[in-house]
């Protein structure tokens, strides 16, 4: 230790004997801990006592908190962000819950590849690779992404279903053929605009189909 063994003694505060002569305190279990140089009261040195408390608010005076390791708050108690306290964040035993009062919350996953945009009582945004791909809105939803063709349906080799089966189909299972509305993991957007822009294709199929027969049945009159 710092103090003279025959000067310090538990709990008592004292002077060191060589320049600069600091103002020491030895606790209840022997270990000195300096104070402020000259007497001024203010504590230098708080890495001997391994579980210090705060009798008030920590002000660190614009400094930095540096090398710490881990910082372990209880359920309930919130960490502040913000002059005004505008973001916090808590666990309340069971979940984990983060609140920004002010401006549009941002997500980045790194320091400018933007991942998700929460705007307060306005639209939640989700990012690929910095470009928004998902939006939702008052309405619904917006969505942008790669669009597959279907142009398939216009070849000669396509099997398009026969009207007839058409009809036993959709009174069998209230749906068209092919069509995916739903499934454990929700819905593939990309994969439903598909399939859509297969059935709009097909109808047009069966609008051609019905117009040659009419117009067989014109030329028979």
């Amino acid at each position: 230790a710092a103090a003279n063994a025959d000067i310090a003694s538990y709990g008592q505060l004292w002077v060191k004997n060589t320049a600069p002569n600091q103002l020491w305190f030895t606790n209840d279990v022997g270990t000195d801990i300096q104070l402020g140089t000259g007497g001024g009261g203010g504590l230098n040195n708080v890495v001997e006592d391994t579980t210090p408390q705060l009798g008030g608010t920590l002000d660190c005076n614009g400094y930095d908190i540096t090398g710490m390791d881990d910082i372990f708050m209880g359920d309930n108690d919130n960490l502040y962000l913000g002059a005004g306290n505008d973001f916090n964040m808590y666990h309340n035993g069971t979940n984990t819950y983060m609140m920004n009062k002010t401006g549009t919350f941002y997500f980045y996953a790194n320091a400018t590849d933007i991942g998700m945009a929460i705007a307060p009582d306005a639209q939640v945004q989700l990012y690929y690779d910095g470009t928004m791909k998902f939006k939702t809105t008052s309405t619904g939803v917006c969505y942008w992404g790669s669009i597959g063709t279907c142009d398939y349906v216009f070849e000669d080799d396509y099997k398009l279903l026969p009207l007839d089966d058409l009809k036993v189909y959709t009174n069998k299972n209230k749906q068209l053929p092919n069509l995916t509305l739903s499934g454990n993991e929700g819905v593939d957007l990309d994969m439903m605009r598909v399939q859509l822009t297969e059935k709009v294709e097909e109808q047009a199929l069966y609008i051609l189909q019905l117009h040659e027969r009419l117009k067989a049945l014109e030329k028979l009159q």
